[in-house]
Parts: C-alpha cells; structure tokens; sequence
C-alpha cells in the first residue's frame, strides 16, 4: 500500500479529502496492548452464541480504531490474529465443526479491505457466519451432553472443576458420564478441562503482562507448583520459559 491509500483507509467513502486529513499521524501506541481483553471478549461471545451483543462489541472496538488512528497494516494484522486464533479454538474443541477456512483466503479477505469501514462490515459479517455454524454444531452433535460440559468447562476457567460436580448438572452418573465423554471425545473429562485451562495460560502469557502466580490462581490454582506441572505435562515446558521467551 502507497501512503495515500494508508491514509485514506480511515476516510468514509466518497468523501472529499483535504491535505490535512491525508496527513494526520496514525497512533504511537501499540494495538496489540488491546489483544488478550478483545480475544477474551470474542471468546465469551462465542462461547455462549451470542449473535444480539455482536455487533455492538464489534462497533464499540472499531470506534476505538478509529479514534486512535492505528497504522491500517498494523490493524489488519490486529484482526486476522482475532479471527484465526477463534476459528483454532473453536475448531479444536469441536467434533462436529465444518466451517469453511483456509489461511490464504482470510489473509487476503482481510488485507483487500480498502478502508476500515470495510474491514468492519467483513468481521461483522465472518463472525455472524461463524456464531450460526457453531449453533448448527451444537444442534447436530449426537451427543449435547458432551456439548453442555465442554461449554460449561470454557464458562467456569476460574474455578476448579471436577467430573462429579458436572455430571450433577448433566443429571448423570459420574461413572457413565466418565466413559461416555471418553468415547465421544477420545480423551478423559479432567484430560479436556486441564487442556482448556493451560491453553487459555498460555495465551495469556503471550498476550498479557500477567505473571504465573496470577494465571494460575486466575484459573482456580490454588498451588503454583502444580499448575507448573500441568502446564508442562501439556506444552512439554514450563511456564516462566514460555513467558521469559515472549517478554
């Protein structure tokens, strides 16, 4: 992109441009200090399919944008990290899931758009398009059961959670519960909840100043040497590598 057009991404269609408007600096700070809180915000959305408060959280952040005038380059790198990051998750917890996504083709979505209105109006559009597959999933799934606990897992990282208690909610027996989500899912219910957990650390770590004590009191730790122990029984390395390498 010439820098012209870098500075017209922030202009509405159509509009008359004056040499002022073409020349006013884009921000100094860095957009992805915003990441992990947007991340954790879309995550919660999809989460509970939530289509009403969609657009608008999506209008609220791109108010935001615009106010702050980030460098368009930087914007949709900002956004195409959203968007695959989701996509990731939600495609590694579900069984049933067949979105259509190829990496070209959301680079090239993404870094086609010509101003950020219409960077706007395609993740307006990408995520509504992605909350109705994630809906039609959950009614496809031969197994809701197996759906209500994995969500209820993804709701409660806070606190520490035990195949007894979700079996309760489910109204079932923890034994039956127990085999039943190892068949459906080919891995044990604690095995499930200890993946989801570290890999929300994790992604805290690289996105976040938090320190391991925090995240791991943050996701119902209450023992940091543990919460080390699961962390490296999953990413085969300890917390404090991964986050002394990112910081």
């Amino acid at each position: 992109m010439m820098d012209g057009a870098d500075q017209r991404f922030y202009l509405p269609a159509a509009s008359i441009t004056s040499i002022g408007q073409l020349k006013t600096p884009f921000a100094s700070e860095g957009l992805f200090q915003y990441y992990a809180e947007m991340n954790d915000a879309l995550e919660k959305l999809l989460i509970h399919e939530a289509q009403e408060p969609l657009a608008p959280a999506i209008a609220e952040w791109f108010r935001l944008f615009r106010e702050r005038r980030f460098h368009p380059e930087e914007l949709k790198s900002f956004i195409l990290r959203l968007v695959m990051d989701q996509y990731m998750k939600v495609r590694s917890s579900a069984q049933y899931f067949d979105f259509p996504l190829s990496r070209e083709l959301l680079h090239q979505a993404v870094f086609s758009a010509e101003s950020i209105d219409d960077l706007e109006a395609w993740l307006a559009s990408y995520w509504k398009s992605l909350l109705a597959s994630i809906s039609d999933m959950s009614k496809r799934s031969r197994r809701l059961e197996i759906v209500k606990a994995q969500k209820y897992v993804q709701t409660h990282l806070d606190k520490k959670i035990s195949l007894e208690e979700v079996a309760e909610l489910l109204h079932l027996n923890p034994a039956y519960f127990s085999r039943l989500y190892k068949k459906e899912t080919q891995e044990s219910f604690i095995t499930y909840v200890t993946r989801v957990k570290m890999e929300k650390a994790k992604e805290w770590l690289e996105t976040t100043n938090k320190t391991v004590e925090e995240i791991s009191y943050q996701l119902g730790y209450d023992n940091k040497s543990y919460f080390n122990k699961c962390f490296k029984s999953v990413f085969q390395l300890a917390p404090s590598q991964l986050q002394h390498g990112q910081h």
